[in-house]
């Protein structure tokens, strides 16, 4: 979703750079301008380079290389050797202390869990926007049908409102096989990769260093481990894992922005010809009169809750997004490629069981749980939600966290993590 949440998270781990200290309610505006600043840079950059695709490709790689290279390092040197076994069970749902499968744990927060199964990947509608970085890198058939450029340094593009199929000669087809071979490679060796990567070193590294079961959701969320590292790693190093938060929550939220975005523009750019003529076959047009609705709206969001709560609820909406984007995208590929290019029957049924599995977790959501709970379920409390009654989740204990360099002065709790007053 383009809701900021992902800035708001930021904006708690760059305040706790600038002041040392974790944001309280006291600090709530603070954090809201750092949040707001933190948005508008992410729209800034899209607004300069050329190709838009190009300059998110080079930031990809900084957080790729340095991030996760990073958090790589920290694990090898901080976590316990059972924490990596652990990671690597709970990808198959499987509990090593007990030695059962336990996919659904009980008394699970299922507004929690639907919003990690809707961010896992790239996290959100990022996912449907993915093969826009073929697209715009003039891959196969994308050299024909044109990019979204920026507004400053990039050129006016004739953006194509439908999609081109090449003639079928055994030479078009044997060129498309290899362009295939680049998407599979980017797809399966870098993305999945990287995704793994990615939810399971920040996990390895929480679970070494916060006590299992705490309640970190707030305007700090995305400092709790650098204040946790304080007193193992000093100031240094909780310096850096701090920056760390703070990048990949920016960029994160740079990705978001634009595949919302890019989404809605290519939707009105394909179904409204009356779009078309408005802009001028200027796809620019369209592209950042959305953005400027989404930095009014942005601004908004970010007074309405905790940007933990905007994230969830961004993920669970995802979700549903998920269920109808899967079988349209099923539809697509059988109906409108030839049938040369059709996907083959196991990629159709991952996307049926793709549709089954998110509609899994949004009914969870809506419901409250396998059986339905109206104390839980989001679907029976949005009149509750609308009033501002109902929290979602639970406010985390207060607690006095240790400033950068400082060791912990309530006691040392696991891994000097502060204990509750």
């Amino acid at each position: 979703m383009t809701w900021p949440g992902w800035a708001g998270a930021a904006a708690g781990a760059i305040y706790f750079l600038c002041a040392g200290e974790l944001a309280g309610k006291e600090q709530a505006d603070a954090v809201y301008w750092i949040g707001v600043g933190t948005f508008l840079a992410c729209v800034a950059i899209l607004l300069v380079g050329g190709r838009i695709e190009r300059t998110l490709e080079i930031l990809n790689w900084i957080l790729i290389v340095f991030i996760l290279g990073g958090l790589l390092i920290l694990c090898l040197l901080f976590a316990r050797p059972s924490a990596w076994l652990d990671a690597a069970a709970g990808f198959v749902g499987f509990d090593l202390p007990s030695r059962e499968f336990k996919p659904l744990p009980p008394g699970a927060d299922w507004f929690l869990i639907g919003a990690f199964a809707a961010y896992s990947g790239a996290g959100g509608v990022i996912n449907l926007a993915l093969s826009n970085w073929a697209r715009d890198k003039g891959f196969g058939m994308g050299q024909v049908v044109g990019f979204i450029p920026t507004a400053v340094g990039g050129h006016e593009v004739k953006l194509a409102h439908t999609g081109q199929v090449f003639e079928l000669t055994p030479d078009s087809r044997d060129r498309w096989s290899r362009w295939w071979h680049i998407v599979r490679i980017d797809q399966w060796g870098v993305f999945f990769v990287g995704a793994f990567l990615g939810m399971g070193l920040p996990a390895i590294l929480y679970t070494s260093f916060i006590e299992p079961g705490k309640d970190i959701r707030g305007l700090s969320v995305a400092a709790e481990l650098a204040s946790a590292m304080a007193s193992r790693g000093g100031a240094v190093l909780t310096f850096t894992v701090a920056m760390m938060g703070a990048w990949v929550l920016f960029k994160t939220q740079l990705d978001n922005v634009d595949g919302m975005v890019r989404v809605i523009t290519d939707i009105l750019w394909t179904a409204s010809s009356r779009m078309r003529r408005w802009s001028r076959g200027d796809v620019r047009r369209v592209y950042y009169s959305v953005l400027a609705v989404v930095v009014v709206w942005g601004t908004i969001a970010l007074r309405l809750t905790q940007p933990i709560i905007l994230l969830q609820l961004g993920a669970n909406m995802a979700g549903v997004v998920f269920v109808i984007s899967s079988l349209h995208v099923l539809y697509v590929n059988t109906t409108l490629l030839p049938v040369e290019l059709r996907p083959p029957i196991w990629r159709r049924v991952a996307l049926v069981g793709l549709s089954l599995f998110y509609g899994f977790f949004v009914y969870l959501w809506l419901m409250g749980g396998l059986v339905p709970d109206t104390s839980k379920g989001f679907l029976f409390n949005i009149p509750k939600l609308l009033r501002g009654g109902w929290h979602p989740v639970a406010k985390p204990t207060p607690i006095r966290a240790a400033t950068v360099g400082e060791r912990n002065p309530q006691g040392s709790g696991i891994g000097g993590i502060p204990t509750a007053r």
